[in-house]
């Protein structure tokens, strides 16, 4: 149990990771919005744990392509059992039709937000932080 909590903050990752074997680690990072050094700590930190191993690409030896082991595969279903378990009790009380609306206004809010993250990845700055001379 202790290795599943320890886990909880690669989930991401993993599920990531588990649902597209030979992902590559700049599309993880574009995926979960966070920069390639922040995607690249938690990647080594699952391949370290047994979760996932790299593999070379053929095509391309700089690029490693990422897979789950069979440890990860198998923390991967303990945990999306979890989820799937906490969305359903999480939902219970609220009608389709809500929860319907409820999805399209998280798709508004993710779109809303692809710009921003675009010119944060790029180097750019927020609007806000330019009053605080932040470079």
């Amino acid at each position: 149990m202790r290795c599943l909590i320890n886990l909880l903050a690669f989930y991401a990752y993993l599920v990531r990771i588990c649902k597209n074997p030979g992902i590559i680690q700049e599309r993880v990072s574009e995926i979960l919005k966070v920069d390639r050094a922040t995607a690249s700590r938690a990647i080594q930190k699952l391949e370290r744990s047994g979760f996932i191993s790299k593999k070379n690409d053929p095509n391309n030896r700089k690029i490693s392509l990422l897979f789950p082991t069979k440890k990860g595969q198998e923390v991967y279903e303990i945990l999306h059992e979890e989820e799937k378990y906490s969305s359903k009790v999480s939902l219970q009380d609220i009608s389709r039709e809500d929860q319907k609306v409820l999805l399209t206004l998280l798709k508004k809010m993710r779109t809303s937000l692809e710009p921003d993250w675009a010119l944060v990845k790029k180097g750019g700055q927020r609007e806000y932080l330019k009053k605080f001379h932040i470079k």
